[in-house]
């Protein structure tokens, strides 16, 4: 069982941003609309109020409830989360990736069972981004749940985490 003393504030801050930054990063990748993006971006949201409301005997994911839980009268949000200065896709993925693999290393203090639910939050991320929204179709008709690309950003993100395919 590890604690937030368990980790420096460098390794604390990856594993708090990697799953918001795996969430980002698929929401990219789709090309969605706007309204599709909308819907992406709720799905990192509701993730992580489904989380929260949860909860988890995990003593690693425990505290990162406390810390992204909201006080009275706010939403839950990622303060203090991350600050990432992408300004093309491709530096989002680098960034992205980074992080995921950072968090993957700090990892290694965690017990199995911590670093087991830690790497499937962020895959449910993942995956709820990919099925927010459609992706091809015409007016929310036909199109594709979850793109190609997207499935190769969802795979990427389990390569970082050092997850088998």
């Amino acid at each position: 069982m590890t604690t937030r003393t368990d980790y420096s504030d460098e390794e604390w801050k990856n594993i708090k941003a990697a799953p918001l930054l795996a969430g980002m990063w698929v929401s990219t990748v789709a090309n969605s609309g706007l309204i599709d993006t909308a819907k992406e971006a709720m799905a990192i949201a509701h993730s992580l109020e489904e989380l929260v409301k949860r909860g988890s005997a995990n003593q690693l994911i425990a505290t990162l409830i406390d810390e992204i839980k909201p006080k009275e009268g706010e939403a839950v949000q990622s303060r203090e989360t991350i600050a990432v200065n992408a300004k093309t896709p491709q530096e989002l993925h680098k960034a992205a990736m980074d992080t995921l693999q950072q968090a993957n290393t700090a990892l290694a203090k965690a017990t199995p069972e911590e670093i087991a639910e830690y790497k499937q939050f962020i895959m449910t991320v993942a995956q709820r981004v990919a099925e927010a929204g459609k992706e091809g179709g015409f007016m929310g008709i036909g199109g594709t749940r979850v793109s190609p690309p997207e499935t190769k950003a969802i795979q990427e993100i389990g390569a970082a985490l050092g997850m088998a395919s």
